[in-house]
């Protein structure tokens, strides 16, 4: 998705994985969702809509591909949440970092070139720092619903819009814009929901 869309909408369509936690939450984690929650939810899709509408025509397998990372993403994260009862953090990243490596393997026949001095470096890099994100999201989840820490992602697609436009000129139009932000807008106030304490019954 990130080599054939912009990179904000490749990402914003990976960071519909919140909004698939929610759903995913409520069949595994028994977590209850609002008549209010499943309104954000529909407001997501919308904004979802906006944001795409305009490739839909000549690039429908890219953004397809996109929101299908954001429903295996948001699947990573419900299991993470399940299992972190009994197994630490690292040994999660270990066993995900792991399998990712063997199922990477066979992608190896499709075009592999040995990277240069320069393109090490810049792998070198994508390891360390998605090693932390990791670390730091697997703490996150473990400490907390997965549905309320999810939306914090949402500063990831700002950042890619961000760095998209700036630095490769991806396209803005006020449409992306819109639809982007009701995807924002709505992770957030799924989060302000999910944050708000049970009420006591005495």
């Amino acid at each position: 998705a990130i080599a054939k869309l912009s990179l904000g909408t490749a990402v914003i369509l990976n960071y519909t994985a919140p909004i698939f936690v929610a759903i995913i939450a409520t069949l595994f984690l028994k977590e209850k969702i609002s008549n209010l929650l499943w309104l954000l939810i529909f407001m997501c899709f919308i904004g979802l809509y906006l944001l795409v509408e305009e490739k839909l025509s000549f690039k429908s397998f890219p953004i397809f591909i996109g929101l299908f990372s954001g429903f295996w993403a948001a699947l990573a994260f419900v299991t993470i949440r399940t299992a972190i009862q009994e197994e630490s953090s690292y040994t999660i990243i270990f066993y995900f970092t792991t399998i990712s490596t063997l199922g990477s393997i066979p992608l190896l026949y499709f075009g592999f070139q040995i990277p240069n001095v320069t393109e090490w470096a810049w792998l070198l890099g994508i390891a360390i720092t998605s090693f932390f994100g990791q670390v730091f999201l697997t703490t996150s989840i473990r400490e907390a619903p997965a549905s309320i820490v999810c939306p914090f992602s949402y500063l990831a697609p700002v950042f890619s819009f961000f760095f998209g436009f700036t630095i490769w000129k991806d396209p803005l139009t006020i449409h992306m814009i819109l639809g982007a932000g009701l995807v924002i807008l709505s992770g957030v106030f799924i989060y302000l929901i999910e944050r708000r304490p049970e009420p006591v019954v005495e």
